[in-house]
């Protein structure tokens, strides 16, 4: 009876006062924004958060996105805003900070207005132009307590020119020209209604620059710029232009956008406007409806209006509300725009330097202190870097983005202390975003922050190339050559930190992915000439350098510089490849042409054969025909030739030198590198290029006129193996790997010159076999004068693979030599990382023999009963009292993944165990969020404890066990009690008692809704308003940042949004869900893919190969994150002897889950082209994925969280 007393009386007040329309509120809440100016004409400098502006402001905001939701059509109260030019008077406001903090509510307002609403706005005139000049406001060259909320401003705006391409010239003030029309009325003062967008090219596969494909998008109302020229006369007459007249203390960067940037505005519009739009939009500062102003504008009009005497106090009283409003005479400006009314934009040509408003205003955040300010404003330019519009792609090469972005990376560079140790540079692992706190926050070792700092700046090059534009990657990529590499790095290498440098630089080496700078780091390497160079001719600097670099005094130099020439090669860059060896050996010059026909086939019974082929066509295809040069048929001949070069008596272990154990690393490497070197179209077969005349009709002068060269690397390398028995193991070690990295390279002249010792050769050529008998020669004259010669080889083997200590005798680098050249025999001739080989090696203590028995013994069993396991053991070894058990990675990659497909969402349950439990909670009086935490972790633990087998009773039980947040009081009789911790507020140090469920949730609501405005933008429609979806999103986060934390331990929040950044870390819900996300696009598309027939199909899980899984961080998803989901099971809950609840186990396991995917998906392209040799790990990666996809779903079902599968 209540509620309906309640409607009747609702209806008669609506009948006597109706309520007003959205149009009327919205005019009021304007108003009452005005009135604060009215009222406060000499007392401006109340601070904002004092004053009723906020609210008003947040209201019209409100009223503009809820008529949005009632139609599809643009409302009236969006026409009032535009039509009577708000946002001019706004930008005004902001520019001359009026009152105190209105700035950060105006970029706050418009961020909101234009990331929300529906409408494409920016290319109206109303909005465009305040825009311009907040955009001009923004400025990090000075510390700002509100560079925040800039960034944030300029990163909606970066994703809205994205997103709507054709408003890119509008936005960034690219100069435009007037074209005179044919036709001129003197009252056809309106725009064209209809913007002409041509369409855009997509740049990169990445959703993040995927812009709209639209042709046309029409302005929001075509009526909205049919202003009453009469009315604005009318207003315009009475109202009184008032210039700026800023204070000597105001600050700079008000100063400079009121007195530079609305100097260019009003002297040369560069937007599809005449100049008498600014003119226009500034000097109104109030003009509303005749039927809707009450004494607002009048009473202000009237102030103005009047005897010379009077209007000089109420100016002087102006001058403190700090508005610009420069304008020239309405009158004027209304006669300009009636003469271009129907003028035709288009753009100019270019000037020598273009001027990129919201460019150059995120590149001034570049070296913001703020870290979080700095990402988004990188993410700001990689975005406007992608854009393909022809005219703003010259814009940025012509900009300072090369120079800021290169100048940040040589300073970063130079302040990396000296004291570094340059072993620890290879362990800094970081990314340019916000996923490497340790690195910038803990000291890992002494200078780690600097190398931490550089390597993320180094890392978002290396991103911004790959992302940008093909104009802009080369301009950046060629500046960073020219002042980084040549100017900085090229000096450095002669200097007394070149070890240090030299490091630094095969770090960069081993993190480059973007192929322009790639190309341009190669070009600082060998230079451009792809010509042989003649000896002792220096001609890439860089290059000799390095090399000079191998034989000076330092060792540790030496084993730096080895370790970059190896970087070098694995890199596979056809330039660099081609310049450092292959340019000196494809004429063929070291093979004697003048030997035996006996001598010259001797090494080869397929020699005819291959010479009436030579001159075939290469085949493209990946199943490339037989190559008789790198795979003779006397190949048995090579190899014996290298196992029969060192002597019997000179070998410790006959079985080491078994080439046969490393065929089955060899093989994979191969695989590898055919892969890499597939599109370098290298040729097949190694032939001689003026052997089609006869040998009696070339003279034998003609043979010896040009001496063969194979290069200062090559020599280099060769010089070095001749000099092994006098080097230390570390520098051998290192030649061992380069030259077998070297030797792996499929190119027929290569492997033929370094892996062929029956080959003929020029006289006076070294070759590598030709090198290690110099050396083998001198070990076998030396070891016999050493005593007891045999034991002290067993010894130092011992010594060098083990880290034993022992005496440190004369002669040990001279046995270090002996077994330096036997296993790299065997490396050389099996073409594989003698790593690979030393990871095979176990240690043996001669003088524990019978102790070593059993334990092989043992060891064997173990491996035999490993067959039965799912884990799969290889190997077995005792170092240092540690067991260390080689798995055979294959097997198990195969087992994990089939069990996880099979078994799905019961993925991880464990055999039940008929055991019943019990929990409850106890509700905390006076905190909602402690009530929340005691609820949320009650629940998991009834998820493990299912998983885990027992059986969670709904009623009371034998036992149970009650949650509660109080440490005194009597428990319940026959009830466990375990204590949990309370919610706390960060700033107060005290329980959170005022802060309730709902409010949290509106508060990460809120900061969701900001997240999505200036970085996920491109999102669904019903992601971007659908209220389901951001509260599921806000449960998640609140879910996450409270079982996170041990249940014993306090909760600290934070209450303050602008101080929460959970929404925006990487152990984040969020971040657990967009990787979760990005998995499911992944498979959506690869989906999509296989029924055009883009990519195969799926086979059954129980055929594939998934031995092709062979990268390191593929063996880390699985073996950690797949294998280990039973752990982290089992590891939830720990039941007995007493109870331990471990929510932030899942939490934690969730965090690196994503973390170490979002790695891997950064360096593995998954998605590959679909060459028919790529299907098989194609299609081992997509069922990783769907593994993986479906452990992350079963582990947030735990916490209760909802997958997505598009964010």
């Amino acid at each position: 009876m209540i509620s309906g007393i309640h409607v009747a009386l609702k209806n008669a007040i609506d009948v006597i006062a109706p309520p007003a329309t959205p149009l009327q509120d919205f005019t009021y809440h304007w108003k009452q924004l005005m009135n604060f100016y009215v009222n406060h004409l000499n007392d401006c400098k109340v601070p904002i958060q004092s004053t009723g502006i906020p609210r008003h402001l947040e209201r019209l905001l409100e009223i503009l996105l809820e008529e949005e939701k009632e139609g599809n059509d643009p409302g009236p109260c969006l026409e009032y805003l535009l039509q009577h030019k708000l946002l001019d008077l706004l930008a005004s406001l902001a520019t001359a900070e009026t009152p105190p903090g209105m700035r950060v509510v105006c970029l706050s307002f418009l961020r909101k207005l234009l990331g929300r609403s529906k409408y494409p706005l920016l290319h109206h005139t109303s909005i465009y132009a305040p825009i311009q000049r907040l955009i001009a406001l923004c400025n990090g060259n000075s510390p700002s307590p509100i560079e925040t909320e800039e960034i944030q401003f300029l990163l909606t705006l970066c994703f809205l020119v994205c997103k709507y391409p054709h408003v890119t010239n509008i936005i960034n003030d690219v100069p435009m020209m007037h074209r005179p029309s044919s036709s001129s009325r003197p009252n056809s003062g309106r725009l064209e209604k209809v913007t002409y967008v041509p369409t855009r090219k997509k740049n990169t596969s990445n959703p993040l620059f995927e812009p709209l494909n639209t042709q046309a998008i029409a302005l929001v109302n075509p009526n909205l710029l049919n202003s009453e020229n009469n009315r604005r006369k009318s207003v315009c007459s009475n109202l009184t232009c008032v210039k700026i007249d800023l204070p000597r203390n105001s600050s700079m960067r008000s100063n400079a956008s009121t007195s530079s940037k609305d100097t260019e505005n009003v002297s040369q519009s560069s937007s599809p406007l005449t100049q008498n739009a600014y003119c226009d939009s500034s000097s109104v500062a109030m003009n509303l409806p005749d039927s809707q102003s009450p004494n607002i504008t009048d009473k202000l009009c009237d102030e103005l209006d009047g005897p010379a005497v009077e209007v000089e106090p109420c100016l002087q009283s102006m001058k403190e509300l700090r508005l610009t409003e420069d304008c020239n005479g309405c009158e004027k400006s209304n006669s300009m725009e009636t003469d271009n009314a129907h003028s035709l934009l288009i753009p100019s040509r270019m000037p020598a330097r273009s001027k990129c408003l919201l460019l150059e205003a995120l590149m001034s955040y570049v070296n913001s202190a703020d870290n979080t300010v700095r990402v988004r404003a990188c993410e700001g330019i990689m975005v406007l870097a992608s854009l393909e519009d022809p005219t703003f792609v010259q814009m940025v090469t012509q900009s300072d983005l090369a120079s800021i972005v290169t100048s940040r990376l040589v300073n970063l560079f130079n302040s990396i202390p000296a004291h570094v140790d340059p072993n620890e540079v290879d362990v800094v692992d970081v990314t340019w975003g916000l996923d490497s706190p340790l690195w910038t926050k803990e000291k890992k070792f002494p200078g780690c922050r600097q190398v931490a700092a550089f390597y993320m700046w180094f890392d978002y090059c290396n991103q911004l190339i790959r992302e940008a534009s093909t104009d802009v990657a080369d301009v950046l990529a060629k500046h960073i050559r020219m002042n980084f590499f040549e100017r900085i790095v090229t000096p450095a290498l002669a200097d007394h930190q070149v070890i240090l440098v030299t490091a630094l630089i095969t770090k960069c080496l081993k993190e480059l992915a973007s192929s322009a700078l790639c190309t341009e780091v190669s070009y600082w390497l060998v230079g451009h000439n792809r010509h042989p160079e003649i000896p002792n001719v220096c001609t890439s600097p860089v290059l000799y350098r390095l090399i000079n670099n191998c034989f000076t005094d330092s060792d540790e130099l030496t084993v730096e510089t080895l370790k970059l020439f190896e970087e070098i090669i694995d890199k596979r860059n056809e330039h660099t490849l081609h310049c450092l060896v292959l340019m000196y050996l494809t004429n063929r010059g070291y093979y004697d042409n003048t030997a035996a026909d006996s001598a010259i086939t001797s090494w080869s019974d397929e020699e005819d054969e291959r010479e009436r082929e030579k001159k075939s066509t290469v085949d493209l295809s990946y199943e490339q025909s037989h190559s008789r040069t790198l795979a003779p048929s006397n190949i048995h001949r090579i190899v014996n030739c290298f196992l029969s070069l060192v002597p019997r008596y000179l070998q410790t272990d006959p079985d080491i030198n078994s080439y046969e154990r490393c065929m089955v690393v060899l093989e994979k490497q191969y695989s590898s590198v055919l892969r890499d070197c597939f599109l370098m179209a290298w040729p097949l077969e190694a032939v001689t290029h003026d052997d089609s005349a006869s040998s009696d009709s070339r003279p034998e002068a003609d043979h010896g006129a040009t001496r063969f060269y194979m290069g200062p690397f090559i020599t280099m390398l060769f010089d070095k193996v001749c000099n092994m028995p006098k080097q230390r193991y570390e520098i051998n070690l290192q030649l061992t790997v380069v030259i077998s990295k070297l030797t792996l390279l499929p190119h027929p002249y290569l492997h033929e010159f370094t892996l062929n010792p029956l080959l003929p050769l020029v006289p006076g050529t070294k070759s590598l076999f030709t090198c290690l008998q110099k050396v083998v020669k001198q070990l076998v004259n030396e070891i016999p004068k050493t005593p007891d010669s045999k034991q002290k080889l067993k010894e130092t083997r011992e010594r060098l693979l083990d880290d034993c200590i022992h005496d440190v005798e004369k002669e040990n680098t001279l046995l270090e030599s002996v077994r330096d050249s036997g296993e790299k025999l065997d490396c050389d001739k099996g073409c594989t990382d003698i790593l690979q080989h030393y990871a095979h090696i176990r240690h043996v203590q001669a003088e524990q023999a019978e102790e070593t028995a059993a334990n092989e013994k043992i060891f064997q069993s173990l491996i035999s009963a490993s067959n039965a396991w799912n884990l799969k053991i290889t190997k077995c070894s005792l170092q240092k009292e540690r067991v260390c058990l080689f798995l055979e990675r294959p097997s198990i990659i195969k087992a994990a993944i089939n069990a996880v497909i099979e078994q799905g969402s019961s993925f991880g349950r464990c055999t039940p165990l008929h055991e019943n439990i019990y929990l409850t909670f106890h509700s905390d009086e006076q905190s909602e969020l402690t009530t929340a935490r005691l609820r949320l972790i009650k629940n998991v633990s009834e998820r493990i404890l299912d998983l885990q087998g027992y059986l969670v009773c709904k009623e009371t039980c034998c036992c149970p066990v009650v949650l509660t947040s109080k440490s005194h009081g009597e428990a319940p009789e026959h009830c466990n009690r375990y204590i949990c911790g309370v919610v706390k507020n960060s700033q107060t140090n005290t329980k959170e008692t005022m802060l309730t469920w709902s409010k949290y949730m509106s508060i990460k609501i809120d900061a969701i809704t900001e997240l999505n405005e200036h970085k996920y933008l491109d999102v669904d429609k019903q992601n971007t308003h659908d209220n389901s979806f951001l509260r599921n999103m806000a449960e998640a986060t609140i879910a996450f940042e409270l079982l996170s934390i041990k249940p014993s331990r306090a909760v600290f929040i934070n209450v303050h949004t602008s101080g929460d950044r959970s929404c925006t870390n990487t152990k984040g819900a969020p971040f657990i869900l967009y990787n979760t996300a990005r998995i499911a696009a992944i498979i959506e598309k690869y989906n999509k893919g296989t029924s055009n027939g883009e990519y195969p199909n799926l086979t059954e899980v129980k055929e594939v190969d998934f031995s092709v899984l062979n990268d390191e961080d593929e063996w880390e998803l699985v073996y950690n994150f797949i294998v280990g989901y039973s752990q982290v099971i089992e590891n939830g809950i720990r039941h007995k002897p007493i109870l331990q609840i471990c929510p932030q186990v899942v939490c934690m396991f969730l965090s690196r889950l994503t973390q170490k995917f979002s790695i891997y998906y950064r360096r593995i392209k998954i998605l590959t082209e679909g060459y028919k040799h790529l299907h098989t790990q194609l299609i081992a990666r997509i069922y990783m994925l769907k593994a993986l996809q479906i452990v992350l779903q079963n582990a947030l079902a735990i916490l209760d969280i909802k997958s997505i599968s598009r964010m």
